[in-house]
């Protein structure tokens, strides 16, 4: 029992104590074991160390500073980037947040959770606790191919849940779980329509196995994904745009780099796109107006056309105040 307890503490000392940063030196190790009421010499540290890295590799010696530090499941870069990317996800809400954030920060120093504990998540945060639950109930229904069932709700005016359909549960079967700018997504077939669509895991309330069978029928995520836009899926299109040659970056970054382009002149380039025709999409360039021009199809021109035209119908009045102004 003090062989367990001594290694149990040599152990916890360089847990708490030690990094690639900071190490600790064999006399010191041998005095925290004193301190606590037991008696070891170099040799028996040293058994320890050589048994433990026989198993896991994971104490390791610095001669510069001829000290030992223990190598920890993430470093301090890694467990940056997940605390990160946990604190920027709306999916997830501030209790989950800190939840996560807490359980990543106990895998590391002492030193390296002090420093990185400082941050705290700034992003709009969603109010559903359940999404860690809901992704690993849709993960188990992906495994096995089971259906599942939710409620599926949008936030109001007033900031509360309206459902959707008269709160009727939906019934899906799930094919793929996709992280998309900080938000998580199912991919799902409706055994009914025998389509496919995207649901945002944060509006999902309570999923939950169920048990009806169905057909499942043959899916190609790549294939869906080429043919939807920020998750909002479409007929897939092949779409021509002229783009500024400054937006290069933009359009890889947005489509990937194995689109195709072409170079039009100094200024310009093409882009040839194939995904679905949506809201998104025509969002997207319209935020970038005289520096993007799509050339086909010519649905997308008539829709982006119609958007213009329902802008300057809405803000008529407005510009008509303001010219008079200006007479004045």
């Amino acid at each position: 029992m003090q062989v367990n307890l001594r290694n149990h503490l040599i152990y916890d000392t360089l847990f708490h104590l030690t990094d690639e940063e900071h190490t600790i030196s064999m006399a010191e190790l041998i005095s925290v074991l004193e301190e606590h009421g037991f008696r070891a010499d170099r040799r028996t540290v040293y058994t320890w160390i050589n048994d433990f890295n026989r198993e896991q590799e994971r104490i390791i010696y610095v001669p510069a500073k001829r000290g030992y530090y223990l190598k920890h499941a993430f470093s301090a870069a890694e467990a940056g980037i997940l605390t990160d990317l946990i604190a920027d996800s709306p999916s997830l809400s501030e209790k989950v947040t800190a939840e996560l954030t807490d359980r990543i920060l106990s895998l590391l120093s002492d030193h390296r959770r002090e420093v990185l504990g400082r941050k705290r998540a700034e992003s709009e945060k969603t109010d559903n606790d359940m999404v860690p639950e809901n992704i690993g109930t849709l993960l188990k229904a992906i495994e096995n191919g089971d259906t599942v069932s939710f409620r599926y709700y949008d936030i109001s005016l007033t900031k509360t849940r309206t459902y959707r359909h008269n709160s009727r549960l939906y019934k899906v079967v799930p094919y793929a779980l996709i992280f998309r700018q900080g938000r998580y997504y199912c991919v799902c077939c409706s055994p009914q329509r025998r389509d496919f669509a995207a649901y945002r895991v944060d509006k999902i309330d309570h999923a939950e196995i169920i048990d009806e069978p169905y057909e499942r029928i043959p899916f190609d995520l790549s294939a869906w994904l080429r043919t939807s836009f920020s998750m909002y899926k479409g007929d897939a299109r092949t779409i021509t745009v002229r783009f500024d040659r400054d937006m290069a970056s933009q359009v890889y970054d947005r489509f990937g780099s194995n689109i195709m382009i072409r170079a039009v002149d100094e200024k310009t380039f093409t882009a040839s796109l194939r995904t679905g025709i949506s809201p998104t999409l025509i969002s997207w360039l319209i935020q970038f107006h005289d520096r993007a021009r799509v050339l086909q199809p010519a649905e997308l021109i008539d829709e982006i056309l119609t958007v213009a035209r329902t802008l300057i119908n809405t803000y008529k009045e407005d510009l008509t105040i303001r010219k008079s102004n200006d007479f004045d």
